[in-house]
């Protein structure tokens, strides 16, 4: 009996929490507390850089706590809710870059727990980008909020050639190679 009450505490101690993000378009997104967005840039003719960015409409975090200490973190980001808030891009990055179709989802797992206290962390994970995965490091700020939650803002970036994802460069413009991720969510107690 003793056991069976151990094992019950243990259980109710360990939280699972899925939050789900879901915004009707780029601008909805981009003016979002929370979000996910990505970022990098083109040169046209050899000498004009210009930046450009999208945002995640559809992505879902899970995550399972034991007390304070995070013990598992997986996001799921469908890939067709990437917008760049430029149609022909978009169109380009799902058919023949991302190929969403064919590649729905990309993911991000954590592999070691971690602490949710304030300050700044590193963690790691497996993030898959069409079929391919790598280890990706996340630079992390948690800080605690008033209402006892916690705001996670973290950055990270990504090749595309480390995932083998396809060149998106056009003849007149080549885009950079690097990727930086940013994001911004909120997890309760």
């Amino acid at each position: 009996m003793n056991n069976l009450l151990v094992i019950v505490s243990i259980l109710l101690s360990l939280k699972v929490y899925p939050k789900s993000y879901h915004f009707s378009d780029y601008e909805q997104a981009s003016q979002a507390v929370e979000f996910l967005k990505f970022e990098s840039e083109s040169t046209k003719m050899g000498f004009i850089t210009t930046e450009f960015d999208g945002y995640a409409k559809d992505f879902e975090l899970n995550f399972k706590k034991n007390k304070n200490i995070v013990t598992e973190l997986f996001l799921v980001l469908k890939a067709e809710s990437l917008d760049t808030d430029n149609s022909s891009r978009d169109e380009k990055m799902h058919e023949s870059i991302i190929e969403s179709k064919k590649y729905p989802a990309m993911t991000f797992a954590l592999l070691k727990p971690f602490e949710l206290k304030e300050g700044e962390i590193e963690i790691e994970g497996r993030l898959t980008i069409r079929n391919q995965t790598r280890n990706k490091k996340i630079n992390l700020r948690v800080k605690k909020e008033a209402d006892n939650s916690y705001s996670l803002n973290g950055t990270s970036h990504f090749s595309l050639k480390d995932f083998q994802v396809p060149d998106p460069s056009i003849a007149i413009a080549s885009v950079r190679d690097q990727f930086d991720v940013k994001f911004s969510v909120k997890v309760t107690e």
